[in-house]
């Protein structure tokens, strides 16, 4: 797959679950979560996405613990958090 932009605004998907299909995504460089579902479970299928540069999550169910797995996160280099636990 060559997708490298993805977002999910304001759905009802399950967001997690959807973060276990997304780390299949290689050249997925930049992913969009506002105003959903998104946990820590889901956030730690990300971390091994071998180009994601840039994480938007607005709105979510992060919280502190969950925050903390960003330092895994070895490609990124840009990120906002708004609206979340944290």
């Amino acid at each position: 797959p060559r997708l490298r932009r993805l977002a999910f605004v304001d759905t009802k998907v399950d967001i997690d679950a959807a973060c276990q299909q997304i780390h299949d995504l290689p050249q997925l460089e930049q992913l969009n979560l506002y105003f959903s579902n998104l946990s820590g479970r889901g956030l730690a299928n990300l971390k091994n996405l071998p180009k994601l540069n840039l994480l938007l999550i607005h709105n979510t169910q992060v919280d502190d613990e969950s925050i903390l797995q960003l330092a895994r996160f070895k490609t990124l280099t840009g990120l906002r958090v708004v609206g979340t636990k944290v």
